[in-house]
């Protein structure tokens, strides 16, 4: 999409950042948390613009060896317009162009339109993290792409 900007999540964006977040997850994360993430020095915290507001953001976490996305949501009136996959996208040539082995994150189960876009772009289910969310305690799938190497991966 031309009229997208992907640039480094600022202070000014938190608050758009948050609604987003409240009206994408079960869970939230805290505004501290978020705020927290433009300060830590192995996180790359990201929004994406369209026509000058935020669409979305991600927050991508560098391990060492691997990236892993930590955070991911678009705008609920905007999903399905190409504006997440132009995030993961960003991610994955984040991640390449820091020589990671792979990219990871997780998932609910029940996410079928994430995993679909995930899927999409090449990630594959490493394995199934019991329990994960709360309060409802969904089962997780853990996703990786990965970009050196061969990584086996677990039926769904």
């Amino acid at each position: 999409m031309e009229d997208l900007e992907i640039k480094r999540m600022e202070e000014g964006d938190i608050g758009e950042v948050m609604a987003i977040e409240r009206a994408s997850f079960k869970q939230p994360w805290k505004r501290e948390f978020m705020e927290a993430e433009l300060s830590n020095f192995s996180s790359i915290p990201l929004v994406v613009l369209k026509e000058g507001k935020v669409a979305g953001y991600v927050i991508l976490w560098d391990m060492g060896e691997s990236l892993h996305l930590a955070n991911i949501a678009v705008k609920p009136e905007l999903r399905r317009k190409g504006i997440g996959r132009a995030l993961l996208k960003k991610a994955i040539a984040i991640a390449r162009k820091r020589d990671k082995k792979l990219l990871s994150l997780e998932v609910r189960r029940s996410n079928i339109a994430a995993r679909k876009l995930y899927e999409s772009e090449g990630f594959r289910v490493l394995r199934v993290i019991r329990g994960y969310y709360r309060p409802d305690f969904e089962d997780a799938l853990l996703y990786v792409l990965p970009l050196q190497g061969n990584v086996k991966s677990e039926k769904t």
